[in-house]
Parts: structure tokens; C-alpha cells; sequence
């Protein structure tokens, strides 16, 4: 039976290779686990519906957080607060 955690050593594996493989034949903007590109969305009702529901999702976190900007919320030295940032299409 294989391990569910891996090493840090395998964990580090697909970011090491593709900060050292050539941009070309990467392409931008996927997820990328175990050196393959995967699905954005392996569940059909996760993916995006829309712009309209992109908005109605930021102006709900807008006003939990009482903020209207994903800068507002930025931390110390221009760091954001927290490891992803949701912004509608087209707003950043």
C-alpha cells in the first residue's frame, strides 16, 4: 500500500520541474499535479457559471470582510492577507 503523505522531496518534484521546464510548452494559467496538466474543475457543478455569479461571490466576500478591493485587505509590505484572492473576470 502506497503512503498518502508524500516527502517533501515529491511534494517539491512537479514545481521544480516546471520552474526549470521550458514556458513554450506549458502554457499559462493551468493546474498542474504529478507533472500533468489537470481539470480545473473535476466536479460538474463546480465550474464557473458566469460573470453575473462571479460578481454576486465578490460583493458576498466584499462585505463579510469589509472590504471593496482585493488591495484593501493586503497585509504587511503589500502582502496580501491571505493565499488566494478572488476577484471578478476582467477586475484583476
Amino acid at each position: 500500500m502506497r503512503p498518502i503523505l508524500l516527502s517533501p522531496e515529491q511534494g517539491a518534484d512537479t514545481i521544480v520541474w516546471l520552474a526549470t521546464a521550458p514556458q513554450v510548452s506549458l502554457g499559462s494559467g493551468r493546474f498542474w499535479h504529478d507533472r500533468r496538466a489537470r481539470p480545473e474543475y473535476p466536479l460538474p457543478w463546480t465550474r464557473e457559471t458566469g460573470p453575473s455569479t462571479a460578481r454576486k461571490l465578490w460583493d458576498h466576500l466584499a462585505a463579510a470582510t469589509a472590504t471593496d478591493s482585493p488591495e484593501a485587505g493586503a497585509g504587511r509590505a503589500g502582502q496580501r492577507g491571505c493565499c488566494l484572492v478572488i476577484s471578478p473576470r476582467g477586475q484583476g
